[in-house]
């Protein structure tokens, strides 16, 4: 098992904390699927960063492929927001909607109308 490190996460220049007794029993579960993976990278402005979320990438663990997010930080970005955002946006995919596509399609269907 997890042993003395259960429930518990580091957050640097905070230190460890314990999970369940900050936010309570709701918070936790002893096991649960992972959806979804996000790594917050640093904000380059030399660097292509995906504008229109067409460009799915995937993360494998343990052979299983999650879908794969890298988000730029930069200061001054309410990371909670985005990352929620994210999620959201992710369970919408699930179900079948997709707001980039959605977008480059009517973006396409305008484009046409205005060479005709």
């Amino acid at each position: 098992g997890a042993g003395i490190i259960r429930y518990h996460m580091e957050i640097r220049g905070l230190g460890i904390l314990n999970i369940k007794d900050l936010f309570g029993v709701t918070s936790i579960c002893d096991e649960h699927e992972i959806d979804l993976v996000i790594d917050l990278i640093p904000w380059a402005e030399s660097q292509d960063h995906d504008r229109l979320g067409m460009d799915d990438k995937v993360f494998s663990i343990l052979t299983v492929e999650v879908p794969h997010l890298r988000i730029p930080v930069a200061a001054g970005r309410n990371m909670a927001s985005v990352i929620e955002v994210a999620a959201r946006n992710h369970l919408l995919k699930k179900m079948g909607v997709n707001s980039a596509v959605k977008f480059a399609e009517t973006l396409e269907s305008k484009l046409k109308e205005g060479k005709n």
